[in-house]
């Protein structure tokens, strides 16, 4: 699978009007970010899949951000948010805490209320309690959490899994609504 391709399988399917449904619209899917400014991706709703355009956001705002450009709150809801999306629907939670996208963390409770997704930052807020972590919750003690064995943090994160699966919320369709909302304090291209 290409890794475009298992992006897109990580991000729930979305109508244009933002209900999930299981199937897409018929609308291309964008295979590549080509440096378009925020404005410009904006204006391919409804010619390229929601799902894509989002993974070009996405890759735009961590261009931004290995130039150590400065982010605004805004751009870092889209990246803490597209880095939940992408890890906890191709491997979970646990994947979300273990890999680099960990670095979202301590962000990922507001941004996902920031976006609408008060049932999603529910779950988030229960799989950050399930790792037991006394004190900050960094990709340090994230890492040191992991390095012990836990049937009882596992079971817990799994719970979380399934409840972020099967929410009715569409946390794509929503963050989209977001960066429309907030065009002006995402700025890239």
């Amino acid at each position: 699978m290409s890794e475009d391709a298992s992006h897109a399988a990580a991000l729930k399917p979305t109508h244009d009007d933002g209900n999930p449904r299981g199937d897409m619209p018929e609308l291309e899917f964008l295979t590549q970010y080509t440096g378009e400014s925020a404005e410009a991706l904006l204006k391919y709703e409804g010619r390229y899949r929601t799902d894509s355009l989002l993974l070009a956001f996405d890759e735009a705002l961590q261009a931004k951000q290995q130039r150590h450009e400065a982010l605004s709150s805004q751009e870092m809801t889209v990246l803490a948010v597209g880095a939940l999306e992408r890890e906890v629907n191709s491997g979970g939670y646990d994947q979300f805490f273990r890999h680099s996208s960990n670095e979202c963390a301590p962000d990922i409770v507001e941004a996902l209320e920031r976006i609408g997704c008060r049932t999603n930052a529910a779950i988030a807020r229960r799989a950050i309690k399930a790792l037991g972590i006394q004190g900050a919750l960094t990709p340090a003690a994230l890492e040191h959490v992991f390095q012990t064995d836990s049937d009882r943090r596992d079971a817990a994160l799994s719970d979380c899994d399934d409840a972020h699966w099967a929410t009715k919320e569409d946390v794509p369709g929503s963050l989209f609504r977001f960066i429309k909302v907030n065009r002006e304090r995402i700025r890239f291209g």
